[in-house]
C-alpha cells in the first residue's frame, strides 16, 4: 500500500471501514515524512497551515499523492496574499528559520499570480514561502512549469488537476512559462524535464500530441484540451481527505482555502480549430474566483 498512487489508494478506500483505515494512515504517514526532517513541533505546524490557509504544493505535493515521485530536498507552502507574513514569521520565530532571500513580482519577473516568495532556510533545509497575489492560495500553484506540479496537500485534504497523465508519468508544459511562441521549454525547465527523465522516465510535451498516452481530444470533457476551463474542485481532480470516517471532524475553518478556488485554460497551441471557434493558439490564463461561483462536479 505504500507505494500506490493516490488514485488507486482512493478506490481501495471505498470497500471497507478497515481500508479506510489504511488509506488514511498511509496518507499521514506520507504527509509526515515529508513534513518532519523541515519541522519541530509538528502538531504546531499542522495547526498553523489549517489557521493560515496555506498549503503544501509542486513537488511536496507530487511526493505524498505518487510515492514513485521522490520527497523533495525542500518544500514549497503557499500562502493567501494575507497570511504570508504571518507563516513567514511562523518559521522563524518558532522553528528557528531565518530569511535568505525574498523575490518580488515586478522587480524578479516572477508570474502574475505571485506576489513575492519568501526562502527561508535552517541548516541544510529550505523552505520557499510563495504568497499569493490573491486570497486564493491556489492561484500560484497554477504558474507551476508542468501539469504534475498542479497538486496540493494540507494536514486534512488533498487536490490533482491532472491525475491521469501524472500516473503515467508524464506530463505537459506550462504554456505560460513557455518561450518562442510558446513552444519551447526556458533553460531551467528543459534541464529539469531532463532530470526527471533520466531518473524517473517520466514523458514530457508541448501539446496533447507530443505524448503516447494521449487521448482523443474530447472538447468540453478533455481534462487536458487547452482551451477547457479547469478549476481546483472540478470532475477531472483527483480530490480526497487524509482523515478516517472513525477520525475526530476538523472543520477547515471559513477562510481563504474555503471560500476560493482557482479557474484556468492551458492555453498554448490548440489541437484543432473545432477546440476554440476555429482559433489555433490561445493565451494562457489564470484567476481567482469564488468557490460558490464554479460547479463542482
Amino acid at each position: 500500500m505504500a507505494c500506490l498512487p493516490v488514485d488507486s489508494l482512493l478506490r481501495l478506500r471505498l470497500s471497507s471501514r478497515l481500508a479506510d483505515e489504511y488509506v488514511s494512515a498511509t496518507l499521514k504517514t506520507r504527509f509526515r515524512h515529508l513534513i518532519r526532517p523541515f519541522i519541530d513541533d509538528y502538531d504546531l505546524f499542522d495547526h498553523t497551515l489549517i489557521k493560515l490557509a496555506a498549503v503544501i504544493g509542486s513537488d511536496g505535493a507530487l511526493g505524498v499523492l505518487y510515492p514513485a515521485f521522490p520527497m523533495p530536498d525542500h518544500i514549497e507552502l503557499f500562502t493567501p496574499f494575507e497570511t504570508h507574513t504571518e507563516m513567514v514569521g511562523h518559521l522563524v520565530e518558532v522553528e528557528g528559520y531565518s530569511i535568505e532571500d525574498v523575490l518580488f513580482q515586478e522587480q524578479d519577473c516572477l508570474p502574475e499570480s505571485v506576489s513575492c516568495i519568501a526562502w527561508v532556510a535552517r541548516g541544510d533545509f529550505t523552505i520557499a514561502v510563495v504568497a499569493s497575489s490573491s486570497s486564493s492560495p491556489l492561484w500560484p500553484i497554477t504558474a507551476g512549469w508542468n501539469t504534475a506540479l498542479f497538486a496540493y496537500v494540507t494536514p486534512n485534504i488533498f487536490e490533482h488537476a491532472y491525475p491521469g497523465l501524472t500516473e503515467e508519468s508524464a506530463a505537459l508544459f506550462n504554456p505560460e512559462r513557455l518561450l518562442a511562441g510558446r513552444r519551447v521549454p526556458p533553460p531551467t525547465f528543459a534541464r529539469m524535464a531532463a532530470d526527471w527523465v533520466s531518473d524517473h522516465g517520466w514523458l514530457f510535451g508541448v501539446m496533447e500530441d507530443d505524448l503516447p498516452t494521449r487521448e482523443a481530444c474530447t472538447g468540453d470533457n478533455s481534462a487536458l484540451c487547452g482551451a477547457v476551463v479547469r478549476f481546483f474542485g472540478d470532475r477531472h481532480c483527483t480530490r480526497g481527505t487524509l482523515l478516517a470516517l472513525d477520525d475526530p471532524f476538523i472543520r477547515h475553518p471559513a477562510n481563504q482555502l474555503t471560500r476560493y478556488t482557482a479557474m484556468w485554460w492551458r492555453g498554448g497551441h490548440l489541437c484543432s480549430p473545432q477546440c476554440h471557434s476555429g482559433v489555433l493558439e490561445l493565451t494562457p490564463q489564470a484567476r481567482t474566483c469564488l468557490r460558490s461561483a464554479v460547479r463542482f462536479d
